[in-house]
């Protein structure tokens, strides 16, 4: 049996080929960073496409093509839909799992799925993004966390429960789980 670190990996991949499959292939013009998450952010979060939260439940989500068309999905679909959406304009990002009820200390050494409810995104960032959601990861470089289900928290800004708690970002690194900043 897979041990849990590689189940949270595996899952975190399944939904990384699940976006990849979305979209034809990137812009290969530079993208304007901001303008495209804001843009991505009103499409995943309802605010432009009006896509409402599902119930959630399981750790596969829906294709991002069938979330855009029903204009619905949990936060795993949101994720992928928003990541699609960014990779065809030429940005990375990657599916990250976070604890959404509160902040709770997390096992670093066995960050498994169980003990994660709730799926966000980790953009890669350049300098001329300014935010108190972007973080410096050791391997990544700098990335922006974003929270697609929450229509009152704008792009750029962590809900309070986020605020300084652990997720883990599926980038295939041995730095995976950090910490958002408060």
């Amino acid at each position: 049996a897979a041990q849990p670190r590689s189940r949270t990996k595996a899952v975190l991949r399944a939904e990384d080929r699940s976006a990849s499959c979305a979209t034809a292939g990137p812009n290969r013009a530079a993208p304007d960073v901001t303008s495209a998450m804001d843009a991505s952010a009103a499409a995943a979060n309802g605010a432009g496409a009006g896509i409402g939260t599902g119930t959630g439940g399981g750790y596969t989500p829906n294709p991002a093509p069938q979330v855009f068309k029903r204009n619905y999905g949990d936060c795993k679909d949101k994720t992928i839909l928003m990541r699609a959406m960014l990779h065809a304009v030429g940005l990375r990002s990657f599916s990250t799992i976070a604890f959404a009820q509160e902040r709770r200390s997390i096992f670093d050494a066995w960050p498994s799925p169980q003990q994660f409810d709730h799926c966000i995104v980790a953009i890669a960032a350049d300098e001329s993004v300014t935010s108190s959601a972007v973080i410096t990861h050791p391997d990544l470089g700098r990335i922006l966390i974003f929270d697609p289900t929450s229509p009152t928290t704008p792009p750029g800004e962590l809900t309070h429960v986020q605020q300084g708690s652990r997720v883990l970002i599926g980038a295939g690194t041995e730095n995976d789980l950090v910490t958002l900043p408060f």
